[in-house]
Formats: structure tokens, C-alpha cells, sequence
């Protein structure tokens, strides 16, 4: 065991199943470098990299998964399709933030069903209970199933249509 400072502060030791650094003293273990600092497995695998003056990557399986940048973070899977970030509470799996390669972006539930869906240049899409309920199209919206409207106390009319003098519409009055 080394040992360093008043009342043995800091601590470089093995306890017969791990090596161990310690600070047991009333201030902070630093590391400080001018340059990167890496964590790895070996002399290989990246476990966390932090960048002077950059990002800070943390790897799963030596596999970039979150990086700070100048904007923010970014998660990413460069092995698969998608990239998932997860929200996660003290009784589980909350959902999830779900991105794909075709510019798929969407909220997930805890079992992985799209909640809300976004396609880049294309359609939002709204689901209930696993199945999609409302679409947004390059011409207007399709909604399947049962479509309720409720009229607000002030409210006018609902109009369905065109409302020029040559097309048809549908006025569904308040009154």
C-alpha cells in the first residue's frame, strides 16, 4: 500500500481482489492532464474518453454510445438501425426516444410501441394502444377509427372541406 499525505489522504493499493485508489481526506481526487484522458479495457477498448477542451465519449463493448458536443450530446449506434435513449425510473422502463437511419423519429412506450412517430418530409403519426390512429398526408390527415369532436362554449362551427363557392363542404353547427 503507498500512501500519501497527512492521516494517509490518498491511497494506491491491491485488498487481495481489486487495486484501489482512494481518497479519504477532506478534499477532492483530481486527475488532471493538458491533454485526453482515457479509460480502457487493456490496451484497446475505450471505456470513456475525455477530450481536453472537447467531448467526453462513453463506450459500451468499446462502441461510442453518448459524446458531448459544442450544441449538446449525442447518442448514437453506429451497429445498428436505430439509437435509443431511454427514461427510466425507480419501477422500470418508462420509454424511450427512438431514432433510424431513414430519418424515423419517435417516442416509444416502455414495451417499445410507437406512441408518436415523425418521418423527415413525411408523416407524423399518432398511436393508441399499439395502433395507429391519426396521419398526417402530403394532401391533408387520415384518421381511422372513431373520430369525436367536442365543441368549446364560444365555438362556432367545425367546416370539413373547401368553403370557395365551388367546392363542397360539410358545416357541423354548434347551435
Amino acid at each position: 500500500r503507498l500512501t500519501f499525505g497527512a492521516s494517509t489522504d490518498l491511497s494506491i493499493y491491491h485488498d487481495g481482489s481489486h487495486s484501489r485508489i482512494d481518497e479519504t481526506g477532506t478534499g477532492n481526487l483530481m486527475i488532471q492532464s493538458d491533454n485526453a484522458v482515457f479509460i480502457k479495457k487493456g490496451t484497446s477498448e475505450n471505456i470513456a474518453i475525455f477530450n481536453a477542451d472537447g467531448a467526453v465519449e462513453l463506450y459500451h463493448n468499446n462502441e461510442r454510445k453518448l459524446y458531448t458536443k459544442a450544441n449538446g450530446a449525442q447518442v448514437e449506434d453506429t451497429t445498428a438501425t436505430g439509437a435509443y435513449l431511454t427514461m427510466a425510473t425507480s419501477s422500470g422502463t418508462a420509454g424511450h426516444l427512438y431514432a433510424t437511419g431513414d430519418n424515423t423519429l419517435g417516442f416509444l412506450d416502455g414495451q417499445n410501441h410507437y406512441m408518436l412517430k415523425g418521418v423527415k418530409d413525411g408523416a407524423v403519426e399518432l398511436y393508441y394502444d399499439n395502433s395507429k390512429v391519426f396521419e398526417t398526408t402530403s394532401v391533408g390527415v387520415n384518421i381511422t377509427g372513431q373520430s369525436t369532436f367536442v365543441r368549446n362554449a364560444g365555438d362556432a362551427n367545425f367546416i370539413v372541406g373547401s368553403t370557395n363557392a365551388s367546392g363542397a363542404y360539410l358545416v357541423l353547427d354548434g347551435d
